[in-house]
């Protein structure tokens, strides 16, 4: 399908039944699209300086849930005490991540959640910052 100028002009004779808000705001971002700014930019969905992209934004979500899941698994008396505990399992982690990496599935539930973690975005390693993250909904 050609998405060119013209078929997306087209395309917005299709689009009477949006309502007339939306239909004025991707008028505009396909005019500010076509005097050469990019589409985000266009659609006012680019980061601002000083702010992470919305993928990035989303990854990192995705890694803090898979961070509190594991943080939930560790044993320990107190939230402190399974922050730490967890920072240690994360710098220990490099080696269980190859193996994940090659196929190999990490032995322990808290490593799975670490690695999946991992893959979604990197890991903090100071106690002090998973313990922000994963205290939240504690």
């Amino acid at each position: 399908m050609n998405a060119g100028p013209e078929r997306l002009l087209a395309l917005m004779d299709e689009a009477s039944r949006l309502s007339p808000p939306i239909r004025a705001w991707i008028e505009a971002a396909i005019t500010a699209w076509l005097k050469g700014a990019s589409m985000d930019s266009a659609l006012g969905l680019a980061a601002q300086p000083g702010q992470r992209k919305p993928a990035t934004r989303i990854r990192v979500a995705l890694r803090d849930c898979e961070l509190r899941r594991a943080w939930d698994l560790v044993d320990a008396t107190s939230g402190w005490q399974r922050s730490l505990r967890l920072a240690e399992c994360i710098k220990r982690l490099d080696p269980v991540y190859r193996g994940h990496q090659s196929g190999r599935p990490p032995a322990s539930e808290i490593n799975r959640r670490l690695c999946a973690a991992r893959d979604w975005y990197r890991l903090p390693t100071a106690a002090s910052r998973v313990h922000e993250i994963c205290s939240i909904t504690s």
